[in-house]
């Protein structure tokens, strides 16, 4: 066994390893090196790149000739807003999925309470992720007593926690938590394939500003989506039909989900850094109407009520018949997004939104310290105070 030693500061615990053939006595340097680590911060930095490209008034943006050590661009680039609009539809629709998955896989793997959370989370693959995913989507899903709570919260109830919310703010952070977690499971499996063709082979090809608009014959037209589209393939299933999928890409929707993905995975990581290496830190109050506003603002605010439209591509039924000649006629299909009326009536009426407050999450008697303090470690890269051997 490498011992490393190191000038180091840092009390002790012993768990029970997830695996019969790995020592527990590594698990709380594994846990310490995983909770140094901050990925809310990574979403937040991702999103505030995005917004601020978007937020660009130019007409083009011209880059200025750039290197990195061998690395030089030889010359200056320049996007004009069409180009620089349609990367971040691109761009935003990669990183909602992301944020949304990392954000599934992370509750996944502490909602069962592992001695090593990082292990869990390796060991998760995509079946089993859309699998859980499938659960969670569903409106009428049951959640396990105070499994929300304890992920999110650091505790099954206000007083075992100890934040320092009100009891008002712990309810309605709890089912804004659970709306979120739904939801997103809901967008992981609904939109796979387009996070797939944007992210395989850049085979999502991001479009024009459209609008789209239905009507039956001689009827009114009605307007049902506004927006820049992403078109992808896709076989259907179970016919293996070959279709082409147009999805509405809603970019403050986006954003506003992976901010709240980001408040989500911050309180997660706070929850588990007390619990694992025994860090107090700050939670984020929460409101159910936030998460409504995120996922449906292009629904309240600009009417979207198609996500999607798909175009079954076109079969030869005649093979001898010329060219142009004996194809079968389009089929399309638009995807509806359902929304209570109560909650469209209210996004559409309530000019007040709520704040995400900063609340303290201190440390308990219980919460104690597994790192000895000593100077030596099992692995190179475990933080220097992390040292239990």
């Amino acid at each position: 066994m490498a011992i490393i030693t190191r000038k180091a500061q840092g009390g002790a615990n012993q768990n029970s390893a997830p695996h019969a053939t790995l020592a527990s006595e590594q698990f709380p340097e594994l846990n310490a090196t995983l909770y140094e680590s901050d990925p809310a911060t990574y979403l937040r930095f991702r999103l505030h790149t995005l917004v601020t490209m978007h937020n660009q008034d130019d007409e083009s943006t011209e880059s200025t000739p750039w290197a990195y050590g061998l690395l030089e661009s030889g010359h200056s680039y320049t996007f004009s807003r069409e180009e620089r609009e349609q990367a971040i539809a691109l761009e935003s629709t990669m990183l909602v999925h992301h944020a949304s998955e990392s954000l599934l896989r992370l509750f996944i793997a502490h909602s069962e309470k592992s001695d090593c959370p990082w292990l869990k989370v390796a060991k998760l693959d995509f079946r089993e992720v859309k699998s859980k995913a499938a659960e969670y989507a569903k409106a009428t899903h049951v959640w396990r007593p105070a499994q929300i709570e304890e992920v999110f919260l650091g505790g099954s109830d206000l007083g075992t926690s100890g934040v320092a919310m009100s009891e008002d703010e712990w309810a309605q952070s709890v089912d804004a938590l659970k709306e979120l977690v739904r939801r997103t499971s809901e967008r992981i499996l609904e939109q796979a394939s387009l996070y797939n063709a944007a992210k395989h082979g850049l085979v999502g090809v991001p479009g024009e500003v459209a609008k789209w608009s239905m009507s039956s014959e001689g009827g009114p037209s009605l307007d049902v989506a506004e927006g820049r589209g992403v078109t992808y393939l896709l076989r259907e299933y179970p016919s293996k039909a070959w279709a082409a999928q147009t999805d509405i890409v809603d970019i403050e929707s986006d954003f506003l989900i992976v901010q709240l993905v980001a408040i989500a995975v911050h309180n997660l990581w706070t929850a588990a850094r007390r619990r694992y290496i025994a860090r107090k830190g700050h939670l984020y109050s929460l409101h159910p109407q936030l998460v409504d506003e995120a996922f449906l603002v292009g629904v309240a605010g600009k009417r979207n009520v198609a996500r999607g439209m798909r175009v079954a591509l076109h079969r030869k039924a005649d093979r001898t018949a010329p060219w142009g000649k004996g194809l079968e006629p389009a089929r399309y299909r638009l995807n509806m997004v359902r929304v209570d009326k109560d909650v469209a009536k209210q996004l559409s009426s309530n000019d007040d939104r709520y704040q995400v407050e900063a609340r303290e999450l201190p440390l308990r008697p219980a919460d104690t310290s597994p790192f000895t303090g000593g100077n030596r470690t099992l692995f190179p890269f475990t933080p220097g105070w992390a040292s239990v051997v």
